[in-house]
């Protein structure tokens, strides 16, 4: 091209033009390769939302105090701390009290978490009551509304052989990236004037979205790298939502599946978000409470189903 414009005595300044132009090329083709460099970097690196990459690691950790414990720190009013029926302190109402409140300490959790659930062994005479309240900070000073604790009364028989037994469950709440907690015990007598005495009490916190793992962390890529590596995931059934899917750590599933005859089906309403941003990590963070936390070895559920209607698989063994 130069050569057929000098040999046709074409002007020095659209010469210039055209070498502009062919520059301009190169600079944009440049250009569009850091992008796409960049956007693969990203899309490798980071895993975004579930289902275009691998699940986050669920973790879990949980602050046990006993009654003697209780005693030694949190603020009181109408409680005390005493020895109960078995010589053991336990967190109980002071003398002519008929209810009370033990407010805990504001506790910092080692990393921030998306769920909580407090369960905790007491002695509660008929007629008698406690009820629990949480509230959640990212910064240890803002605080959020204190959110009541709905007990799981429905539960299945074989948790009396595990960690949790005669325990009450309360169901886990949610929050978004909270690293502090404070806790409310409300107890009260009953007409006869005797008091629960509360002997344990754990708040199990849980971190399913991955808060806790950088994703430049080596264990991040690595499971980026098996995942892109790895084939789709089927599903369980036509519809439902696998537990390879959901993102289930089979490692933490130490449960023997047992099968009989159906006789009833028990639809059960847990109290969790309307239109919840990631209905997988709730399934997860259930998942975790149920097998590790509580020790019941699997989640507690055959299926789930979200506020969009996609089922999910649970316990292992039913598909």
């Amino acid at each position: 091209m130069r050569a057929y414009l000098d040999k046709h005595k074409v002007g020095k300044g659209l010469r210039k033009a055209l070498n502009i132009i062919r520059r301009g090329k190169k600079r944009y083709v440049l250009a569009a390769s850091a992008v796409v460099v960049v956007g693969l970097g990203i899309a490798f690196v980071y895993p975004g939302c579930r289902g275009s990459g691998p699940p986050p690691k669920t973790i879990g950790a949980d602050s046990v105090k006993t009654g003697a414990e209780l005693g030694q720190s949190g603020e009181m009013q109408g409680a005390s701390v005493g020895a109960g029926e078995t010589g053991k302190d336990v967190l109980t109402l002071a003398p002519a009290h008929g209810q009370g409140v033990y407010t805990s300490d504001k506790l910092q959790a080692d990393y921030p978490f998306n769920a909580l659930g407090m369960h905790w062994l007491a002695q509660v005479p008929a007629g008698a009551s406690i009820t629990a309240e949480v509230r959640f900070s990212q910064d240890g000073s803002k605080w959020g509304k204190w959110q009541q604790v709905s007990i799981d009364d429905d539960l299945p028989d074989y948790i009396a052989k595990t960690k949790s037994a005669g325990e009450t469950i309360g169901e886990l709440l949610y929050t978004d990236r909270a690293r502090f907690f404070q806790y409310r015990l409300n107890l009260k007598d009953n007409a006869a004037g005797q008091a629960p005495q509360v002997s344990r009490l754990t708040a199990s916190y849980i971190d399913a979205k991955g808060y806790h793992q950088s994703p430049l962390s080596f264990s991040a890529i690595a499971a980026r790298v098996a995942w892109m590596l790895s084939p789709p995931q089927a599903g369980a059934e036509p519809g439902v939502i696998s537990r390879a899917q959901w993102g289930a750590d089979e490692s933490l599933m130490t449960w023997t599946p047992q099968y009989a005859t159906p006789q009833k089906i028990i639809i059960h309403h847990t109290v969790t978000q309307n239109w919840d941003p990631d209905p997988a990590a709730t399934v997860c963070s259930i998942y975790y409470y149920h097998a590790v936390s509580l020790g019941w070895g699997d989640i507690g559920y055959n299926y789930l189903i979200d506020p969009y209607g996609n089922v999910y698989e649970g316990r292992a063994g039913g598909a």
